[in-house]
């Protein structure tokens, strides 16, 4: 298949015209599109270590949760970048244009909270009746294959919670956003302060990584073609609890 053929179709479900200013989603590395490949490789960061699982195995189109080149780079001296160019790999993001669309609803079904509302442009809530924070626990790290996560505010003795906002990624800022009727936040990266502004909210942070690498899943289904083969990185975070 023609990588300008997945392209399209990446475009159409997530338009770059939604990402932020500042986001630099599309092309990373183009070379020429009007190239057939059999099979591409999906990961939510291009690592060192994915392109060389790229390069042994001749896969010549990556796609990518996050960009790896930024606006404010005036030189090509990265190392991924250069080997990629070496080997004939095209590379190509969607960042926030694809949050906007479904990198935070994914998390939410995949959870199993459905009819969801937006908050902003990347959080989404969902009104539940009393679920059972304790099955909730065991969920979230069934689903998103994890031994444990940090939770902010928690208060064991609290069985029950009312409402949830789930924010894939970094979410700590908007935290400021939501109503006193959500006491549950499933996010990523939520710093000290931003804790500490709202005592009454639960917050469980499941890690950057784990709540985005569901989205992936989501752009597989949406390019399964006969004639293609799509394959998730298995990305691990390099990160210990000691």
């Amino acid at each position: 298949m023609l990588i300008k053929t997945i392209r399209e179709k990446l475009e159409t479900f997530a338009p770059l015209n939604l990402a932020e200013s500042w986001d630099n989603s599309g092309w990373q590395i183009k070379i020429d599109e009007n190239i057939d490949v059999n099979k591409v490789l999906l990961t939510v960061s291009l690592t060192s270590d994915v392109l060389y699982y790229a390069i042994n195995n001749d896969y010549k189109f990556i796609i990518s949760h996050h960009p790896i080149i930024f606006p404010n780079i005036n030189k090509i001296d990265d190392e991924i970048l250069i080997n990629a160019i070496k080997h004939n790999i095209q590379i190509y993001s969607l960042h926030t244009n694809l949050d906007k669309v479904a990198t935070s609803k994914t998390l939410a079904g995949l959870l199993n909270f459905h009819d969801c509302f937006n908050i902003n442009d990347y959080v989404v809530a969902s009104s539940i009746l009393k679920i059972n924070i304790n099955d909730l626990i065991l969920k979230i790290k069934q689903k998103l294959n994890i031994e444990n996560f940090t939770a902010y505010n928690f208060n064991p003795s609290k069985k029950f919670y009312s409402k949830v906002a789930l924010c894939a990624g970094s979410g700590g800022d908007f935290i400021q956003e939501f109503d006193d009727e959500i006491d549950l936040y499933i996010s990523s990266d939520i710093k000290y302060h931003q804790s500490l502004s709202k005592p009454n909210l639960t917050i469980f942070d499941v890690g950057h990584l784990n709540s985005e690498k569901p989205v992936l899943k989501v752009l597989k289904e949406l390019l399964q073609y006969e004639s293609l083969t799509i394959d998730i990185y298995n990305e691990k975070f390099n990160a210990k609890i000691i």
